[in-house]
């Protein structure tokens, strides 16, 4: 009899160890696809943030380029203001002379 508990008890415990081992295997099994799947959300938030960065890098450039043609527009505006400046000063130069080469005309 105490033969025949022992088998018993063997035999359950056999059991037990198969249906441990099969939800060890089944969890495993499932931790393995959560891992390829965190995996792979992990390559696509890789993947997107270098997008991103490269985006940042194209506006960084794009704005920098902006500023040098702002300046450079800036220059030329100026440098335009100038030229308009001195001519509207020989304008009023030549319209003196002008005045004067009249009265003197009209003098005569």
């Amino acid at each position: 009899m105490s033969q025949t508990l022992s088998t018993v008890n063997l035999i359950q415990n056999i059991l037990r160890w198969k249906q441990s081992r099969v939800h060890l295997f089944k969890r495993l099994d499932t931790l393995e696809r959560e891992n390829e799947r965190v995996r792979s959300k992990l390559t696509t938030l890789q993947h997107e943030k270098d997008q991103a960065e490269r985006q940042a890098d194209e506006r960084r450039r794009e704005k920098e380029s902006l500023r040098v043609k702002l300046a450079n527009q800036k220059k030329a505006a100026e440098a335009t203001e100038r030229v308009v400046e001195q001519l509207n000063a020989k304008i009023t130069e030549l319209r003196d002379e002008i005045d004067r080469q009249n009265r003197t005309h009209r003098k005569k």
